[in-house]
């Protein structure tokens, strides 16, 4: 053997050793990185499997079946529960001057199955009949 079989095989071995170097802090660092995603996605809240917090309208003193719904009736206010109707009302301005279709008794909800829907105007109707 030679200077330069020493000085070849120095510079493999020192080749080898960097690009093994570069695998290992690869592999760590995707390791790294996979184990921070995976327990943010384990952690994270799911949905529906905590109580919302969600504006809606209450009814502060009892409506009659068939009343109109007036600004003394109903308050909007926040409330945390872990389940709620899909059609309930979030703003009072929506429901104000509505028809109740049965009692609405104070604490309870307003949702949109709770009040008559409103009828047709007969001007909306004529819209399309002289076409």
């Amino acid at each position: 053997m030679t200077l330069n079989d020493n000085k070849g095989n120095a510079q493999a071995l020192a080749m080898f050793g960097v690009i093994g170097a570069f695998m290992l802090v690869g592999g760590a660092g995707y390791f790294a990185g996979y184990q921070s995603v995976w327990t943010a996605y384990a952690n994270k809240p799911r949905i529906g499997a905590e109580p919302l917090r969600i504006k809606l309208v209450e009814v502060v003193s009892d409506i009659a079946s068939g009343a109109k719904i007036d600004y003394d009736a109903v308050e909007e206010k926040y409330a945390i529960l872990d389940h709620i109707s899909l059609d309930s009302y979030g703003f009072a301005a929506d429901c104000l001057g509505k028809t109740a279709k049965w009692d609405l008794k104070k604490g309870q909800y307003i949702a949109r199955h709770d009040v008559l829907p409103e009828p047709q105007s007969a001007a909306g109707s004529d819209k399309n009949a002289g076409k």
